[in-house]
């Protein structure tokens, strides 16, 4: 007695969920169809055997590319019923050596791809159909053609003029964002306007993400992408005191070109009172284990990706972004830290704290700074004006004194111009 699994699947009548089955077998690890066949082995047996195995065989040949013929086997088995003898087709379908196999009517897209899973026959995302055209063709990920093609690139071709380049066909060959046939390559998209990933970016209060104090998502090219987080973090480190700004750059150029770009997911930006914390999808490379990446040890998962941000100077081309990042933190209580798991990446920055210089331990202060901090404790969010009414200060002494408390790690800035607030690191 059978059961439908992985690589079993039973079909009563042949029907129309035969041809998706064998695609999703040939797709996954092979397997056999019976046909003839009803829940749990429940056999009912097919008419004209031979008549079914020759219509098979021809809806395989004409709808179904690439050709898998060699791949799929056809007998027939008689089986014992209480009716009597039944005979059934039993189909022994290979791994396909060409995948993703697909309906031609339906194209290389999610309607026409299958995969098995468990004892279902499901549509491929667009992961599993990219995955298995870079398993299959050994090319690199970014270099596979996407699946979109109406790309625009205003954002990108704007900082190409930067450095003076002109997006044109042939500098999309040579940065590989166009392939040789004309199609748009998954480079391509992550240059994008249409760039199908993102950065969420969030600033909690405290240690943990019970209350947010900000959270945005950032859309549309990679290098768009990156300013825009950039200029977020930016704002919650009091003018790069908080976080080592190298630091908090390496981390996230490293995010981003390192990443496995075939998961769908958003890479994590996540600020914390006592961290950040830069989360991104992608283990190590292959053959790389973190002894090697401390070492200086640099093999690219996205090469042509990494060029791109090299031309705007993002990138050097001596593996030296885990040392920066470590170098950042000499002469500090604390020093960054990075996990890897099988799929993820994860940079803990932390909030700076000389050595010499507890955490626990308020700077000294003059009698305005105490006074101020009063006011932070009682208001929590404060703009200048509070500071200036409540000390009797001139605008311009009440911007000296925040920049004093700025420069001692006692408070933050948000916003700018009229929306200009702070508050105490503390309360963060």
């Amino acid at each position: 007695m059978e059961y439908e699994g992985t690589s079993t699947a039973f079909i009563k009548d042949y029907n129309d969920t035969f041809l998706p089955t064998v695609i999703a077998l040939t797709n996954t690890n092979g397997g056999v169809i019976y046909l003839g066949v009803s829940g749990d082995w429940v056999v009912t047996g097919v008419r004209s055997p031979e008549a079914v195995i020759e219509l098979a065989k021809g809806m395989v040949a004409e709808m179904i590319f690439p050709e898998m013929g060699e791949f799929v086997k056809f007998e027939t088995q008689t089986e014992d019923t209480e009716e009597g003898e039944a005979t059934l087709v039993a189909v022994h379908v290979q791994k396909g050596i060409s995948c993703p196999y697909f309906l031609k009517e339906k194209g290389m897209r999610p309607e026409g791809v299958f995969i098995r899973h468990e004892q279902y026959t499901v549509p491929a995302g667009e992961a599993d159909i990219l995955r298995m055209i870079a398993e299959t063709g050994g090319a690199s990920y970014e270099d596979i053609r996407t699946t979109n093609q109406a790309l625009t690139f205003a954002y990108f071709s704007e900082r190409l003029k930067d450095i003076s380049i002109k997006l044109g066909r042939d500098e999309m060959m040579m940065m590989h964002i166009m392939r040789s046939d004309g199609t748009f390559s998954i480079l391509g998209e992550l240059m994008s306007d249409q760039c199908a990933h993102s950065i969420k970016a969030a600033a909690f209060e405290g240690t943990g993400k019970s209350v947010f104090l900000e959270k945005q998502e950032f859309t549309g090219s990679l290098l768009s992408q990156y300013r825009s987080a950039f200029e977020f973090v930016g704002k919650y480190s009091n003018s790069w005191e908080r976080f080592p700004q190298l630091a908090v750059k390496e981390a996230m150029i490293n995010a981003m070109v390192h990443r496995d770009y075939s998961f769908s997911g958003s890479t994590l930006v996540n600020i914390y009172s006592d961290r950040m914390e830069i989360v991104s999808y992608g283990g190590l490379v292959e053959g790389v284990n973190m002894e090697d990446v401390h070492m200086g040890v640099s093999i690219h998962r996205n090469m042509n990706l990494t060029g791109i941000f090299r031309r705007f100077g993002l990138v050097d081309s001596h593996g030296t972004g885990i040392s920066k990042i470590m170098e950042s933190y000499e002469g500090c209580e604390r020093t960054a830290n990075i996990d890897v798991s099988q799929n993820v990446f994860r940079y803990v920055l932390p909030v700076v704290v000389r050595i010499g210089k507890s955490e626990g331990v308020m700077p000294e202060l003059s009698d305005s700074e105490r006074q101020a901090m009063e006011i932070f404790r009682t208001k929590g969010t404060v703009v200048r004006s509070d500071i200036e009414e409540g000390l009797s200060l001139s605008q311009t002494a009440s911007i000296e004194l925040l920049k004093k408390l700025i420069t001692k790690n006692l408070i933050i800035k948000t916003g700018s111009g009229k929306k200009t607030e702070y508050r105490a690191v503390e309360d963060i």
